[in-house]
């Protein structure tokens, strides 16, 4: 029956409702850095090559001012469902969900995070939402420097990657490594999730990224989770429920 309900966070992916997939992927962060040897950096090694890809594809038409033929089409098809008398209401909401709301919020998570991780005496898990965060912000910082993007912005500011999907994409990776070995685990990947999409959508529907930007910038968030999940592993900093607590819970 254990080697029935376990497997790699990989393994878990293809099967079972929505939050448990979000729940699986993120298990790529915090549960592979518990195994030992050569085989602790196997999912992140991967994982990050996977994302250093990503970055390359979208990079190439991004370093030439260009972008996809399906950025193009997302963007009609999102611009599609709008009404006229919608469009100023939405605007303004979206605008200062996009100015105020998302940063205030990955902020409070990773701040709050932070706090809890701390005073409960988890320094490795302190120094993963440390180190995301930072890392986060300068990689992005560097990365639009590198590729230098200027489609929709007139002022000409650079939007590959997009800083707003990779810092909500952290935050929501470190709202699950708060909850990871909770009964909250499962609804707080759900939220995270739906955070993210919410952000990255807002991002293309109010004209501020183009979708590969917004993909752009998930791969530099998952890429330096990864890392930074495989330098500071945090499942191993908090306390799992016994068989014991969990019959007795039962």
């Amino acid at each position: 029956m254990q080697r029935a309900r376990g497997g790699s966070g990989a393994s878990r992916l293809v099967a079972g409702p929505a939050a448990a997939r979000v729940s699986a992927l993120f298990s790529i962060v915090f549960e592979a850095p518990t195994t030992t040897g050569w085989r602790r950096l196997v999912s992140p090694v991967s994982v990050t090559c996977a994302c250093v890809a990503v970055l390359a594809v979208l990079g190439t038409r991004a370093r030439a001012n260009e972008y996809f033929s399906w950025d193009s089409r997302l963007h009609e098809v999102m611009s599609s469902y709008s009404e006229p008398e919608f469009n100023e209401f939405a605007d303004d909401v979206i605008s200062l969900f996009l100015r105020a709301g998302v940063d205030g919020i990955a902020l409070a998570v990773s701040a709050g995070s932070a706090y809890v991780f701390r005073a409960s005496g988890r320094f490795r898990a302190f120094w993963f939402v440390v180190s995301s965060v930072v890392c986060a912000i300068l990689l992005t910082f560097l990365l639009k420097s590198v590729f230098e993007r200027s489609l929709l912005d007139p002022l000409g500011t650079y939007e590959f990657p997009s800083g707003h999907a990779t810092r909500s994409f952290v935050a929501a990776g470190i709202l699950v490594a708060l909850t990871w070995r909770t009964r909250w685990r499962r609804p707080a990947a759900a939220a995270a999730a739906l955070f993210v999409a919410a952000v990255g959508t807002s991002l293309v529907y109010a004209g501020w990224h183009l979708p590969s930007d917004v993909l752009g910038g998930w791969a530099v968030a998952l890429a330096v989770l990864v890392a930074a999940g495989a330098v500071f592993p945090t499942s191993a900093s908090v306390a799992l429920p016994t068989a014991a607590t969990q019959r007795t819970r039962g």
